[in-house]
């Protein structure tokens, strides 16, 4: 009789464990969908230079990924060797969102545009409550970089090469 309760409980523990693992796998595959979006985004890394600049000045972009939820940008303009303009940019996974929050050199305060498009080579950010702009958005289409920030009343669009 001790040798059959030994045998069910072992059953039992064994059809236990083999559910736990179950378990283990659907997380470990929620984990992977979650990478797998972030790296729809490694598309803008790199050094790119602005192609259709105004005369006299020279417009960079550079982009970095720091960790699978975060990738850090710096845009400045050169205008006869001085920089002219400078912003910060970072591109963050939060709450299952993501957000592209814009810091200028000029301005104490950040500004954040919350990501409402993502698709294989392109976003849009969105902030109605900025002034200008209140969309930015950014696509790779025939190895260029381009960029448009708008909103109801005036854009400018960017057309950068990669470095």
């Amino acid at each position: 009789m001790k040798k059959i309760v030994v045998l069910v409980v072992l059953a039992l523990a064994l059809g236990s464990c083999k559910e736990d693992k179950k378990n283990t796998v659907v997380d470990l595959d929620q984990l992977q969908e979650g990478v797998a979006q972030t790296a729809s985004i490694d598309w803008l890394l790199g050094n790119w230079k602005r192609t259709n600049d105004q005369e006299g000045r020279s417009t960079f972009e550079s982009w970095n990924k720091t960790s699978a939820s975060q990738y850090d940008g710096i845009g400045y303009t050169l205008a006869q060797g001085d920089t002219i303009s400078k912003e910060y940019m970072r591109l963050i996974l939060a709450d299952e969102q993501w957000n592209l929050v814009v810091k200028t050199a000029d301005d104490a305060d950040t500004v954040t545009f919350a990501m409402t498009e993502l698709q294989e080579n392109s976003f849009v950010c969105v902030n109605e409550t900025h002034d200008f702009p209140t969309h930015i958005a950014y696509k790779l289409e025939e190895g260029k970089l381009k960029a448009k920030v708008s909103n109801k009343e005036m854009e400018i669009d960017f057309e950068f090469i990669k470095e």
